[in-house]
């Protein structure tokens, strides 16, 4: 294949049908819905694919829920959850997730993972740690969705971003 200008192919920017995946595995809405107890959350604003330090929830099609964090754009950390679904391999420790996992022992596959952004955590004003508050608003929303396994696909909670 010949570019115009000696133009390298950017192999990393996804491709339209990518982009159009990855719109229609957006939960849409303003609220969620706890996985285990019914009742609405409300979502208190609106985020794109770009909107980056977020708390996001995954759900697969059986109804457990994931929460994450990342201080990357939200698009980013979605294409490697699908990416580890896809390529899991229950003999290669380094393909292990606990998305990854959760998809392969019930037969889903990337397709069928959902997700949206619950939280983008702000700078705050007088400065500070950004990531470790990141981490805290994460531990937060797992326990407040109780997404630790066996209820959830998170593996485990970590309190020491609070000490």
């Amino acid at each position: 294949m010949t570019l115009p200008n000696n133009q390298v192919p950017d192999i990393n920017r996804p491709s339209r049908a990518s982009q159009t995946q990855r719109k229609s595995s957006i939960i849409k809405g303003d609220s969620i819905t706890h996985p285990l107890k019914g009742y609405k959350i409300p979502i208190k604003a609106y985020y794109t694919c770009n909107t980056d330090f977020v708390i996001y929830a995954l759900k697969c099609p059986c109804g457990k829920m994931y929460i994450g964090q990342t201080s990357r754009q939200i698009k980013i950390r979605i294409r490697e959850h699908k990416y580890s679904i896809s390529n899991y391999d229950p003999e290669n420790k380094k393909t292990h997730t606990p998305v990854g996992k959760h998809f392969y022992l019930h037969k889903h596959n990337s397709a069928t993972l959902r997700w949206l952004v619950l939280e983008k955590v702000q700078l705050p004003q007088r400065g500070g740690d950004r990531k470790r508050l990141l981490l805290q608003t994460e531990a937060r929303w797992i326990d407040r969705m109780n997404t630790v396994e066996p209820r959830g696909m998170n593996e485990a909670m970590s309190y020491k971003c609070f000490l």
